[in-house]
């Protein structure tokens, strides 16, 4: 059984052959987002109550934003099944 660090490893390799030019170590530069959003996430999560009304525009951007992660993951995943 492989564990998360090698199919990472395993797609910076498949990344790194695909296009050489276009990758380069950009993980550290996703993972400092990635933990911004996280911190970002558990704050809002906390100021919220279930009863809570939101503005249109807030409920669009918590829309486009889940989204945009959700994708990432989704295609992070699929590179790893193809691997």
């Amino acid at each position: 059984m492989t564990t998360t660090r090698e199919h990472l490893i395993a797609i910076r390799e498949a990344a790194a052959k695909k296009d050489a030019g276009e990758y380069d170590q950009e993980g550290d530069m996703a993972k400092t987002q990635l933990k911004t959003m996280m911190d970002a996430a558990q704050e809002l999560y906390d100021m919220l109550g279930d009863d809570d009304n939101l503005p249109e525009w807030v409920q669009s951007k918590l829309t486009k934003a889940t989204d945009y992660v959700d994708s990432v993951r989704d295609y992070l995943k699929s590179e790893n099944d193809e691997d």
